[in-house]
């Protein structure tokens, strides 16, 4: 059986959980109205592959920074620096959509 890609193991694994992406959008820009789920799955999806891979593992499946390691075969500091990395650009990938000012994010 021929071995599954980054990509496709991470589509396999995570695609089918971003309905949870709406707490996060929420949660990323600290706001109380509520996130369109459309626009929150367009962002992730903008975001490069390797960002995506970990934000959805830790914020929407809830897995630990080893455990993330072990899935995606990485060390845990590239996976702490990933995680970062994302959320700052997904922030402002929501923000810049929701057309929303945030404060101590940028």
């Amino acid at each position: 059986m021929p071995e599954q890609s980054s990509a496709g193991r991470f589509e396999e694994v995570a695609l089918p959980h971003l309905h949870g992406a709406y707490n996060l959008a929420r949660w990323l820009v600290r706001n109380d109205q509520d996130a369109d789920a459309q626009m929150v799955r367009a962002a992730l999806a903008e975001l490069p592959l390797e960002f995506r891979e970990v934000m959805v593992m830790r914020e929407l499946e809830e897995l630990s920074y080893k455990e993330i390691a072990a899935i995606a075969d990485l060390p845990i500091g590239t996976v702490m620096s990933r995680l970062a990395r994302g959320r700052k650009r997904l922030h402002s990938l929501l923000v810049s959509r929701m057309g929303v000012e945030t404060k101590g994010m940028s």
